[in-house]
């Protein structure tokens, strides 16, 4: 993860969304690489990847109380992302 928040500053896009799919096969079951893929995408104006991420964010914190602060975090990104749409899903 932490691997691929440098490689996203540096605009390195796509080394830094390898390297959190990476994250995202080590720990599938956590929100995290899932959540930094869909901001990568979001730097990059590809708001369609962006949230397609964010829905697996969700769909990773779906039912799992421990990891229920993420989803105030994952839906504020998915509006901004639904706002530079255009207001359309």
């Amino acid at each position: 993860l932490c691997l691929g928040y440098c490689l996203s500053n540096l605009q390195s896009y796509q080394e830094a969304f390898s390297a959190y799919n990476w994250a995202a096969e080590l720990t599938p079951l956590e929100p995290n690489p899932f959540y930094f893929c869909a901001v990568n995408f979001t730097m990059q104006h590809d708001y369609d990847k962006a949230g397609h991420y964010c829905e697996k964010c969700l769909d990773v914190i779906n039912g799992k109380e421990a990891l229920q602060t993420w989803r105030p975090v994952v839906q504020e990104l998915q509006q901004f992302i639904t706002q530079k749409r255009g207001g359309n899903l």
